[in-house]
């Protein structure tokens, strides 16, 4: 697949906001694109969540 470039991920938002316009009050609209996360480093020794059972 190849990468979502910036026109498409403007077209999702306005979609969206266009969406949430007409369904106000009624639904809620959410959107997400992707995060890329390639030249993150985790934190060492910090507060991080802790997911326990």
């Amino acid at each position: 697949m190849s990468p979502i470039n910036w026109s498409h991920v403007l077209a999702c938002r306005k979609t969206a906001e266009l969406l949430a316009r007409i369904f106000a009050g009624a639904a809620w609209i959410g959107s997400g694109g992707p995060l890329n996360l390639a030249h993150s480093e985790p934190e060492r020794g910090g507060r991080g969540l802790r997911w326990e059972d």
